[in-house]
């Protein structure tokens, strides 16, 4: 009987120990954005400067733009396909640890090279 009794208040003395005196908010923080490890690349509208080719016949020739990154020390290559046509802009988000260098060809022969870092958040006119 005394064993059962040493037992409970072993068990009750475990359960208040074990108490938190501060109450605990039920409310979820928004993550640092550094610390989330995110590329921001807002692009905005298109209006296909870049992107097409002119004849001399006044022709023209629309090309789709290449764009694609891959992680700093790394050779696996990503293409993005924007949503940007037609006078709408298009977010996307990437995530990365180490950062990327981001590349956007055009005219079949020119490209620009960007290099971001976690926590960047960027605004294209490509």
């Amino acid at each position: 009987m005394q064993i059962k009794n040493v037992y409970k208040l072993s068990l009750a003395l475990l359960l208040l120990i074990s108490c938190d005196k501060n109450k605990t908010s039920n409310q979820i923080s928004k993550p640092n954005i550094s610390e989330s490890n995110l590329i921001t690349v807002i692009f905005d509208e298109r209006d296909y400067s870049k992107d097409t080719l002119w004849y001399k016949n006044g022709g023209y020739s629309p090309t789709l733009d290449l764009i694609v990154y891959s992680e700093d020390d790394d050779f696996i290559v990503n293409k993005i396909y924007p949503n940007n046509h037609l006078g709408y802009r298009d977010t996307v988000d990437i995530k990365s640890k180490k950062g990327i260098v981001l590349q956007h060809r055009y005219h079949c022969y020119f490209k620009s090279l960007y290099n971001f870092k976690p926590g960047d958040t960027v605004f294209l006119k490509i």
